[in-house]
């Protein structure tokens, strides 16, 4: 039976995740693309400073660990293999993260249930935690941080159960290192995983359980020391309206219901601020799960993984009833919440549990057989059908990089002297920027809220002399393939673009260059406005 799981969870694997590895490039969400000329830039650790933060004048990086990770395989990968670009995040990110979160869970399930034989309900562990609908969301918007960090979750859990059975150096060891690599990734998640942990320990506490603490911040001090140092909190990059109280009920975009039933809000086309309504169908996992209850008397870890399965979805839900205002205060009062202005982080525990205690319950109705494993994976692919059928979004689209940003890279990397370009009225993901040439965008730089305020501030006095103090040579109006920036109602906008080229080509300062799809104009610093 194992073989028979073995290929059965390949095929869905398969047909799920195929499009990321069919295609040359992964486009789509927030993953970056990077031109061969990004990739050689790298070094084995970043500068904390970083030439793109404060919207293309430098700053502090808050995501350094993440990058240092990026960095590694890109120097290691490109620069001494000589692998493609593609293959090496191809296999160390996105094949990274199916293999830990498949694995992940199962190492959890003998962790806690040791005497847990059944080959069916071990494998559906692996894959209801690498399938949910929250974790395709993830991926499927491209923050391969968040899945990664989400994919060793079950990892520092089991690592930390297994110290207060034996609490050994290897055990500690272990520990603090994956969970120093899990903050290092994303320490959000890895926050979200130590409510976890620390609701274990509640009665198992042992002081040597915070030496793996003390690894893993030593894992991570590269950047976190010099942050201290500095006294820069990365939070602080993000406006305050986005880390107000007020913001927090806007991001509150899962029910309780939602979260109730391991049903991404999004789900499944993955639309900012669309929310769908509930899929009934989905309320048949929170039935299986909350069944562990009738057996956890004999099974006391079942109990444990109840309330977290509870506390993650309280959580995740936000400001949302029942009782919103209590993750209102939290978000205000308590440490690290801050970070939380999404609350679908939370569906970490979710998944978590359930990957648990559905395949526990459904070995225990099925006596040992694998017939209810079969049938509830039938369940299971009817759920997230639009992943098997290929109708998800994001890094699951093929997508080619247009010819004009290719045009525009080779343009600019002829001149081997220092500008900015400005981007108006933001920068696309296949902007080209480097050391030498960054990119800045006209909406922050002028703090417009809109295309006409933008224009208004362009047209006014002395932007020509600023522009030329910035040393901003170029000013472009990027073309919109994927349709992120010229939209209303979610529609691509070609109206909005044009306008803003034919207020472009009034500006005397501005001399229009010959670049097809791009608008491109080089800034004349000697004309008198």
């Amino acid at each position: 039976m194992k073989v028979f799981f073995g290929f059965l969870i390949i095929g869905i694997f398969v047909a799920v995740f195929y499009p990321w590895f069919l295609t040359h490039d992964i486009i789509g969400g927030d993953w970056p693309y990077y031109f061969a000329e990004n990739i050689k830039e790298k070094i084995f650790l970043p500068p904390i400073w970083a030439p793109w933060q404060q919207n293309g004048l430098g700053g502090i990086d808050p995501v350094r660990g993440l990058h240092a990770f990026e960095s590694f395989l890109a120097v290691v990968g490109v620069q001494w293999l000589g692998l493609p670009w593609s293959v090496v995040y191809k296999v160390g990110w996105f094949g990274l993260f199916l293999l830990l979160s498949f694995i992940s869970p199962i190492v959890l399930v003998r962790t806690v249930f040791p005497r847990f034989s059944l080959a069916g309900a071990v494998f559906l562990s692996g894959l209801m935690y690498t399938t949910n609908t929250y974790i395709l969301m993830i991926v499927g918007g491209g923050q391969m941080g968040v899945a990664l960090a989400y994919a060793v979750a079950p990892l520092v859990l089991a690592s930390f159960i297994k110290i207060t059975h034996i609490s050994s150096i290897k055990n500690i060891s272990i520990a603090g290192l994956i969970l120093g690599f899990q903050v290092m990734i994303d320490a959000r998640i890895a926050y979200v995983t130590m409510v976890g942990v620390g609701l274990f320990q509640i009665s198992n506490f042992k002081w040597i359980f915070l030496a793996p603490l003390i690894v893993a911040f030593s894992i991570n001090s590269f950047w976190i020391v010099p942050m201290v140092l500095l006294g820069y909190n990365p939070l602080s990059s993000s406006p305050d309206a986005l880390s107000s109280a007020d913001a927090l009920k806007f991001f509150s975009f899962a029910d309780f219901s939602h979260a109730f039933s391991l049903l991404h809000p999004n789900w499944p086309e993955n639309l900012f601020g669309k929310t769908y309504f509930l899929q009934p169908e989905f309320l048949v996992l929170p039935l299986f799960a909350f069944s562990s209850l009738l057996y956890w008397k004999k099974f006391k870890n079942i109990l444990f993984f109840v309330i977290l399965g509870l506390i993650g979805v309280f959580f995740a839900k936000g400001a949302n009833p029942p009782f919103g205002e209590v993750y209102r205060w939290l978000f205000e009062h308590v440490p690290g919440f801050v970070m939380f202005r999404d609350p679908t982080k939370w569906y970490v525990l979710v998944a978590l549990s359930y990957s648990i205690l559905i395949p526990f319950v459904l070995a225990r109705l099925g006596r040992g057989k694998n017939v209810l494993i079969v049938l509830f994976i039938l369940f299971w692919l009817f759920t997230i059908r639009q992943s098997v059928f290929g109708q998800l979004s994001g890094t699951f689209v093929r997508r080619s990089v247009p010819a004009e940003y290719v045009a525009w890279r080779d343009m600019i990397v002829r001149d081997t002297s220092f500008s900015r370009s400005l981007w108006v009225p933001r920068q696309t993901r296949f902007t080209f920027a480097s050391g030498v040439h960054p990119a800045m965008e006209a909406i922050p730089l002028f703090h417009a809220t809109s295309s006409a305020s933008l224009i208004e501030e362009l047209h006014s006095p002395g932007v020509s002399l600023k522009l030329t103090e910035l040393s901003i040579q170029y000013v472009i109006v990027p073309s919109d393939p994927l349709g992120e920036i010229f939209v209303y109602d979610r529609r691509y906008n070609d109206a909005e673009r044009q306008a803003l080229v034919d207020e472009l080509d009034r500006i005397p300062w501005l001399q229009k260059l010959p670049q097809k799809s791009l608008a491109v104009y080089k800034v004349l610093s000697n004309t008198i406005e």
